[in-house]
């Protein structure tokens, strides 16, 4: 598990933090499965990439979207909390942000 912190600030001006863990829990051609815990939530999570850009799936909660770059937390995190909880949403794109960047990192070992 890949372990980050993630810092939010609400609408009511308070600031919280709390740990998030990711890790790959399966990779297929054209998209990778995610387990994304934090702050008391946990989801299991697919993610890949189709012609008009990035997606996100959780099929345990009927959940489906488009995303931006993983990298850009603020657009995804917008867009994922028109489905859960600002808390979720916040810990669901810092947990992408971390991915990208690691796979980022990934692909340059190659």
């Amino acid at each position: 598990m890949n372990m980050i912190k993630c810092k939010h600030e609400y609408s009511d001006g308070e600031v919280s933090e709390w740990t998030v863990a990711w890790a790959v829990t399966q990779r297929m051609s054209g998209a990778t499965c995610l387990c994304i815990e934090g702050r008391g939530s946990a989801f299991d999570v697919i993610i890949g990439k189709h012609n008009g850009g990035n997606f996100l799936c959780i099929p345990a909660i009927d959940v489906g979207c488009g995303l931006a770059s993983f990298n850009d937390a603020f657009w995804n995190k917008e867009k994922l909390s028109k489905f859960v909880s600002e808390t979720d949403a916040a810990t669901i794109a810092r947990a992408l942000q971390h991915f990208g960047m690691k796979e980022k990192e990934r692909s340059e070992e190659r």
